[in-house]
């Protein structure tokens, strides 16, 4: 059936005649033979004459019309050659399927109850499915066979197991099947290393970070999704005793801990604080390590640390044996000490708590949007956010002065220790610090996992900016805290006679560039990240048509008409808002747009465009107070002859604010 194609539309256009159904390869979606010249159009840029010679090819095919008639193909069969395989989500219960995870869940919730949900880790199956279109009455899911009815492709060609289910089938459909099995093994998120992959497929920030190796053969999307608060519904087969409770408990202690090193850090002077920022041993930086985040971000950076907690105490309650096969990630003696006992007490916190309700963690971040942090910082809004954390340590410093100390202030400080053994981890000379907590999550936040590939230092820096950030601030209190650490022992700041020679000695153990430490390695790699980004510049992410009439910009497309006329609508309702509501539907701005006139040269205090002659724009205020005496009742700002009404005023007010 496919010689009904004219081999130059093939590439374009596959007949299914199983189901009487044409499908666009580029789009991976069936479109119905009545609408592929509006489909053709919208979506693809060939010229007007190919258009004609591709439909009139596609008159005589015997396929279905219209996308609402396309048959339902029947579940567990191979899948259909040229539509989009997806990874998605099928009830145990029900023949409710989704692609989104947190759909299952709330399926499972609202159709199930919530015992179900929560009591049982097969309410759900991950599947394969595919479907004929993305939207309309056809967007129906049906489940797709994973293993394609063909063996592996790790057996030879030559085996007599793998020809068996390829007979009969023409050369062209054979070698199509074998790229479709090595796909879906691809899908698996698996990476494979090969010497020759080693040498070609690897750019010098790969060769310098080693993700490849490290995570050679492992899932990316499994090591990449256990970070976050909340867990998908594959990835929570591997954690089952995981609880909401014990993520929210474990934030809301990190936030404990970050209050009270921010409330040190305000208390400390800007020499030592100069000192905290550097990472050369003898040099100070030319600018203070200080709370001057943008609003949010600090917030943010907090986050990341949150999910590296996340990460290591969930990987922790699996055996040795798959914490090293699936993850990669070694804990040395005193982190599984400090594990355990964290664990211990995030279980006495809760059964004490039992039946309260936590306090919800901050919602997280999508994975590319993470903010780029800059040097320049608002001075205001620095000053705001210290006196907020002079605030959180007056409360910390009185919780900490009681007698007695509860199961959640010892919590608190054994979060805090945790955090300070990953920190002060010194790498031996034959060991792999790859293997390293820190450094393993440092590979972790590498992963976009998405993509099923690595990061590139551009969209990497930044979530290193911030691990870093938190690891100077714990570092600090761990030197020179303001209040001792009773569950831990560990003296206040006074303890010390001299505070910079303090500061010094745990600079120099471990935060120095080219020190056997975590800190150390995150350093040097965000030196050679920033350099590698620099050459390298950052990857379009928008792609022109051959005609210059359109664009895609991701997943966005965009037509030069359709541009056009977003403006020219944008323009129209500002029109209408300045006419109708700012000017009280009795005046009407007209400006001269073509002849307006600017002096961009012009360094005047002052100065304005708007006082230029040839521009008319002058007499404004008495010309809007002339519209507010002539306004209708309904719109009038005035209560009386010359009075304002307040109420009327401040809801102006907004609107011009809004416009």
């Amino acid at each position: 059936m496919a010689a009904q194609i004219p081999i130059e539309f093939q590439h374009l256009v596959r007949y299914e005649p199983t189901y009487s159904v044409l499908i666009c390869c580029p789009c991976k979606m069936a479109v119905g033979k009545r609408g592929w010249s509006r489909h053709l159009r919208a979506r693809h840029t060939i010229s007007k004459n190919e258009r004609k010679l591709l439909l009139t090819a596609l008159d005589p095919v015997c396929a279905i019309e219209s996308e609402d008639r396309f048959p339902q193909p029947a579940d567990v069969q191979e899948p259909i050659r040229g539509l989009e395989i997806y990874n998605a989500y099928k009830c145990n219960g029900c023949d409710f399927i989704t692609k989104n995870d947190q759909m299952i869940r709330r399926h499972i919730r609202k159709s199930h109850g919530e015992s179900l949900f929560l009591g049982s880790k097969m309410e759900w199956r991950a599947v394969k499915v595919q479907q004929w279109v993305a939207t309309g009455k056809a967007a129906k899911y049906w489940i797709v066979g994973t293993g394609l009815e063909v063996a592996s492709l790790s057996l030879p060609l030559t085996s007599t197991d793998y020809q068996e289910p390829l007979k009969g089938l023409s050369w062209e459909d054979r070698m199509e099947r074998t790229e479709m099995v090595r796909l879906s093994k691809q899908d698996r998120d698996r990476i494979v290393m090969t010497d020759a992959k080693d040498v070609d497929d690897t750019t010098p920030w790969l060769l310098r970070t080693k993700w490849p190796q490290i995570f050679g053969g492992k899932s990316l999307r499994l090591i990449g999704r256990t970070r976050y608060s909340e867990l998908d519904p594959q990835t929570r087969t591997m954690f089952p005793d995981w609880t909401d409770r014990r993520t929210k408990l474990i934030g809301f202690e990190f936030d404990r801990v970050v209050m009270r090193a921010r409330s040190t850090l305000i208390l400390t002077s800007d020499s030592l604080r100069l000192w905290l920022q550097s990472s050369r041993r003898n040099e100070p930086s030319r600018r203070p390590f200080r709370t001057l985040q943008r609003r949010g971000t600090d917030r943010k950076y907090g986050l990341t640390w949150k999910q590296f907690l996340y990460y290591c105490l969930r990987v922790f309650g699996l055996d040795s044996e798959t914490r090293e096969e699936q993850y990669g990630v070694v804990f040395t003696g005193e982190q599984l000490r400090c594990l355990a006992e964290v664990n211990e007490l995030i279980d006495e916190v809760l059964l004490e708590r039992e039946g309260e309700e936590l306090e919800e963690d901050v919602e997280e971040m999508d994975e590319d949007d993470f903010p780029y942090q800059s040097d320049d910082e608002d001075e205001d809004e620095s000053e705001a956010q210290d006196q907020n954390a002079s605030r959180c340590y007056d409360s910390t410093n009185m919780i900490h002065n009681t007698v007695t100390l509860t199961s959640a202030d010892r919590l608190t400080e054994k979060v805090f220790e945790l955090c300070i053994k990953f920190l002060t981890q010194t790498f031996r000379h034959s060991e792999d610090e790859s293997k390293a907590p820190l450094v393993h999550f440092c590979g972790v936040l590498g992963i976009d996992w998405k993509q099923s590939r690595f990061r590139d230092p551009g969209n990497y820096t930044p979530h290193l900016a911030g691990i870093m950030w938190i690891s100077r601030l714990l570092l600090l209190e761990y030197a020179l805290p303001m209040e001792r650490y009773s569950t831990l022992d560990w003296p206040a700041r006074e303890y010390y006679q001299d505070h910079r020679w303090q500061l010094e000695w745990v600079r120099r153990e471990f935060m120095l560039e080219g020190c056997p430490t975590p800190l150390g390695y995150m350093v040097s790699l965000m030196a050679y990240g920033k350099y590698t980004a620099k050459q390298l510049g950052r990857m379009g992410v928008i792609t022109w048509d051959a005609d210059g009439q359109g664009l895609q910009i991701k997943d966005t497309r965009v037509t030069m008409a359709g541009f056009k006329t977003y403006i020219r609508g944008i323009i129209s309702e500002a029109r209408d808002i300045m006419n109708k509501e700012l000017l009280f539907g009795v005046g009407e701005m007209r400006l001269d747009l073509v002849n307006m006139r600017d002096v961009m040269t012009e360094k005047k205090n002052g100065f304005s465009m708007i006082d230029m002659e040839i521009n008319r724009l002058g007499g404004g205020l008495r010309y809007l107070l002339n519209l507010v005496k002539s306004a209708s009742p309904e719109k009038t700002l005035l209560k009386g002859a010359e009075e304002w009404r307040r109420d009327r005023v401040l809801r102006y007010l907004e609107r011009k604010k809004r416009y």
